[in-house]
């Protein structure tokens, strides 16, 4: 159970640390937004968008990624919202969310469940 616990926990951490790199304000997230994006990694919120746009406009979004032109990041961001990456990779994050929570469900309440609990709890609000 606590393999599962934190296979699901790891996952949503992940998806929301690819949201955050998209979305998040520096400042708090100490790091240079976009960075995913410079270096083309390709997350999920990405995947997702580029699989719902048409062909022609996926194409474009992948040569501004190439280009590596910090000017292109707000297109490709927007790119990502308007066709649902963003919305969908927090629902995914979400149900993987509570995936780790329901393995947490067999075991009885005590400090080291309610710290877990709280831990995935930060995971899905953090912002940095």
């Amino acid at each position: 159970a606590m393999k599962d616990f934190g296979e699901n926990l790891g996952i949503a951490f992940q998806i929301r640390d690819d949201l955050l790199d998209m979305l998040g304000v520096e400042k708090t997230t100490g790091k240079p937004l976009g960075n995913d994006i410079r270096e083309n990694k390709v997350t999920l919120p990405l995947l997702y968008a580029l699989k719902q746009a048409e062909r022609r406009e996926a194409r474009r979004i992948i040569r501004l990624m190439k280009r590596k032109d910090k000017g292109d990041l707000g297109q490709i961001i927007e790119f990502v919202q308007v066709h649902g990456g963003v919305n969908y990779a927090m629902q995914i994050a979400d149900d993987f969310s509570s995936r780790a929570l329901r393995t947490l469900e067999r075991y009885p309440d005590s400090e080291y469940k309610h710290s877990l609990v709280a831990l995935v709890n930060f995971i899905t609000t953090r912002e940095s």
